[in-house]
């Protein structure tokens, strides 16, 4: 595994361990409100483990949790009751019509998601893409202001 997927890992562990430090949850009540092993809390916290998306859908209904700061470390930790964050409630749901030929493997892909490693493996590329075009788009406005 590359360092920077382990870094990965550690920060998003880290702030989950926060998140659940500031609903003042231990990890035991944390693992039976989820019907989940008090294990899979404490190697999610410790960098072992990517939360399952289904948790973070979880608490962002249940306790406003901004999904995306778990990720990322940006933005506020918890959204405010008048907020929404639109991909982490509706990310799992299908937004493709039956007709459409994309259909059958869109309704595969969500179900493979339902797979923990494979949900890890996703959720590592998608960190890593987010990443990468970030650096893209610096680069392109870079070179755009270097050029005027």
């Amino acid at each position: 595994m590359s360092i920077e997927k382990d870094t990965l890992k550690k920060d998003i562990g880290n702030r989950f361990r926060r998140f659940r430090e500031t609903i003042k949850k231990t990890q035991a009540q944390l693992a039976e409100e989820l019907d989940i092993y008090q294990s899979t809390i404490t190697n999610i916290e410790c960098g072992k483990t990517f939360p399952r998306i289904w948790y973070l859908k979880y608490f962002n209904r249940k306790y406003n949790l901004n999904s995306n700061w778990v990720i990322t470390g940006q933005e506020n930790m918890i959204l405010r009751k008048d907020q929404k964050f639109p991909e982490t409630i509706t990310a799992l749901e299908c937004h493709i019509k039956e007709e459409d030929p994309t259909y059958e493997k869109y309704i595969d892909m969500l179900n493979y998601m339902e797979v923990p490693e494979v949900e890890n493996v996703i959720l590592a590329r998608l960190t890593e893409l987010k990443s990468l075009f970030r650096e893209e788009i610096k680069s392109f406005f870079e070179l755009k202001r270097d050029s005027h």
